[in-house]
């Protein structure tokens, strides 16, 4: 998300007003039951003028049967965003249900001149693991991979040292030593 917006800051053409672009992201990305998630709200002024009484209320944390706020607030002011600015607010939240979770849009008011205008977020959806779903879908499974390639090496080097060490082996070369004697 902030390399589109990135994109949009630069590749915008000059404006004579104030527009913002929002961006709403969860840190860590991947949600699990009962952690503590960080939601970081980005604003970006792309306009080349003042985007002032810069104001939001964000509604996740509405549901009460599927979020719990731990640490911070949903509502936050700014008394202006310079141009080519960016501000940001982050609260600490708590999934309580498992599975897809819908965030609704972010909307966000501010005034341009004497116009009061609205800018709104995409909605996106996101989904709630459970600890143990996460570590199988995320994990690096370390000891896993290397159980795997014991294994694997046992069915390699056995053969070889076996091998290396029969008395056939040794039959082979002193039958070889006999014939070269003749």
């Amino acid at each position: 998300m902030r390399i589109f917006a990135y994109l949009l800051l630069t590749l915008l053409p000059l404006s004579v007003f104030s527009s913002l672009i929002i961006s709403k992201e969860f840190v860590p990305e991947h949600l699990i039951l009962g952690k503590d998630v960080t939601v970081l709200i980005t604003i970006y002024n792309v306009g080349n003028k003042f985007a002032k009484e810069v104001t939001f209320n964000d509604q996740t944390t509405n549901n009460k049967t599927a979020w719990k706020l731990v640490n911070g607030t949903t509502k936050a002011n700014f008394l202006a965003i310079p141009a080519y600015h960016n501000v940001t607010h982050s609260y600490v939240v708590k999934p309580l249900v498992l599975g897809e979770v819908r965030e609704p849009f972010l909307v966000v008011k501010y005034k341009r001149k004497k116009q009061h205008l609205t800018a709104r977020s995409g909605s996106k959806s996101s989904f709630v693991y459970t600890a143990g779903d996460y570590n199988a879908h995320f994990a690096k499974h370390s000891l896993e991979w290397s159980i795997y390639f014991g294994i694997a090496a046992l069915c390699t080097v056995f053969p070889f040292v076996f091998y290396q060490t029969s008395p056939a082996k040794t039959i082979d070369s002193k039958i070889k030593d006999k014939i070269k004697s003749y």
